[in-house]
């Protein structure tokens, strides 16, 4: 009745709404709206007379993937970069002036992004989502983006934060930023993140606001405090037992700590109440991993992928099934596929480090761990694993050398978790290779306060207290080793040198048994001997 664009628009969004995506775009792509019957009037095809048209229109071709061509309609580079967006869109110009929203030139960038995401193209993808959010400061949905599906490393979030110009949001300045900050990799930067957790509380009375409490669960997860983690999760959920930024976290902290039944009952809940997200069988996957069940747990961990493939837990998860049953081929291909699907992140390749040099492959292992240190050199994990590497490769300097910069990593971690208990585990064996005796010890007994009780760290403490001729405590370590497991060969073996060099010491030199015991020949046997319990094994957390 009208022939007024704008009327056209707002059915056309109707008919999005609906999800009748073509007929929106057959409306959209009317020629000669002015004078329909009139063959010989110019062509007025919409998207080429009103802005918001053409971004619908993209929208349309997006959902129903024909990526090709919503690519065409919104461009492959932002038109209005060099300029401003054209006054005579009336519709715009009043969209920007009146309602506070997104600017649409910035949604155009953000379409763009996620048009290139679904080609795969994920540098120019990445460039567009930060073009949008340099556009308009608003556009968190670009931001978190960016941030979730790892398109940054973590130093690039950081310097991309800092680039970005809050002072347009005048009152709202410091808080928002500060929410944008918690988003963050935890990662590096640390301190600055507590920093804002503590603004947003204390000076906003921001108690109880679910972004604070993601930031305070991811750091604490990161530090290996799982019960802790664990608690803060679970109340959190009484309140919102369907959070998306908790659970995955809240699933991970249960499979670290083995809860199988808890995680039974979360992936039923789950199971049928969100049966179409990918969170849920996620779930249903750490379950049958906790269980080790990894034929099911690979099932649907590629069913969490398929319903959300920028979901990184379940593409590593997926990997991990392939790594637990030995198939190297299979792992490698996985991780390789979540190392192309998410640039920004080291963790694939950390991961295709690790199945390289399970199988003695060591100069390929040492080309992918400088590929993850090169995205993120504070990782623990990764740290740990290069000490190992080096271990390997019988540079113990370098390994001693990067091992250290772990535990420096680690001094904010639970002592009792996996990753510390690791990490001195392997310093101790590298001081051992080096002769340094005394540090050695040190890190042992370190594993013995705030472990549980294991043979073989009994037995190397034993040989170590041996090398170093304090023969009473390495005999009470050597029988503490044999109390804990009976069947150790080795500590049978090395206390049986033991007690025949205590009795040579014992004894007067000019006794008939002193005389009968040969002396040189069992230090001979403790200075060759290397005890086959203290294996170098590197931390494999793998979820």
């Amino acid at each position: 009745i009208t022939n007024d664009p704008n009327d056209a628009f707002w059915l056309a969004q109707v008919y999005f709404d609906n999800t009748e995506y073509q007929r929106a775009i057959d409306l959209l792509s009317v020629e000669n709206v002015d004078d329909p019957d009139n063959i010989n009037a110019p062509s007025n095809n919409l998207v080429t007379i009103n802005i918001m048209c053409r971004y619908l229109l993209a929208l349309c071709f997006f959902q129903l993937q024909k990526f090709e061509e919503a690519l065409d309609i919104v461009g492959e580079t932002n038109p209005f970069i060099d300029e401003a967006i054209n006054g005579n869109d009336t519709l715009l110009s009043q969209k920007q002036q009146t309602d506070g929203g997104i600017k649409l030139e910035s949604s155009l960038c953000f379409l763009r992004g996620k048009i290139y995401c679904a080609m795969n193209n994920f540098e120019k993808a990445t460039y567009a989502f930060k073009e949008a959010v340099r556009v308009d400061i608003k556009n968190f949905e670009a931001f978190d983006t960016l941030i979730g599906r790892y398109l940054l490393t973590p130093r690039e979030e950081w310097e991309f934060i800092n680039e970005l110009d809050f002072s347009i949001l005048d009152d709202n300045e410091e808080i928002i930023k500060n929410f944008y900050l918690l988003r963050l990799s935890k990662l590096v930067n640390k301190n600055e993140v507590k920093e804002a957790q503590e603004l947003l509380t204390n000076e906003y009375n921001l108690y109880t606001n679910s972004d604070i409490i993601c930031s305070n669960v991811d750091l604490l997860y990161l530090k290996g405090k799982f019960d802790e983690c664990l608690d803060v999760c679970e109340q959190f959920l009484i309140k919102d037992s369907f959070n998306p930024r908790i659970l995955p976290t809240y699933i991970s902290c249960l499979f670290e700590l083995s809860a199988k039944n808890k995680l039974f009952l979360l992936s039923h809940k789950l199971a049928e109440n969100w049966p179409k997200n990918a969170i849920t069988w996620f779930s249903v996957a750490t379950y049958y991993m906790t269980v080790n069940k990894i034929s099911q747990a690979r099932k649907f961990f590629s069913k969490a992928s398929i319903l959300d493939p920028t979901f990184a837990p379940a593409w590593l998860g997926f990997a991990h099934t392939y790594s637990l049953e030995g198939e190297q081929d299979q792992a490698l291909a996985a991780y390789s596929t979540a190392a192309r699907f998410f640039p920004g992140s080291h963790l694939p390749y950390l991961f295709l480090g690790m199945q390289y040099m399970n199988s003695n492959t060591l100069s390929l292992a040492e080309e992918y761990f400088n590929l993850s240190y090169d995205i993120c050199p504070t990782d623990p994990l990764l740290l740990n694993e290069m000490g190992c590497l080096f271990y390997k490769k019988e540079e113990f300097d370098k390994s001693k050398k990067y091992l250290n910069r772990a535990l420096e990593e680690i001094k904010d971690v639970s002592p009792t978790s996996k990753t510390a208990i690791s990490i001195q585990t392997n310093l101790g064996h590298t001081y051992k290779r080096l002769g340094e005796n005394e540090r050695a010890i040190k890190c042992f007994r370190f594993i013995l306060e705030d472990s549980e009780k294991d043979s073989d760290v009994y037995c190397t403490l034993g040989f170590l207290y041996l090398k170093t001729n304090q023969l009473e405590k390495a005999i009470d370590y050597l029988h503490k080793a044999l109390a804990s497991r009976p069947s150790n060969k080795y500590a049978s073996d090395l206390l049986q040198h033991a007690l025949e060099l205590n009795v040579s010491v014992a004894l007067n030199s000019g006794h008939p048994l002193g005389i009968n015991t040969n002396f040189g020949r069992v230090l001979a046997k403790i200075n060759k001997y290397e005890p086959k319990s203290g294996i170098f094994e590197s931390q494999t957390e793998k979820v």
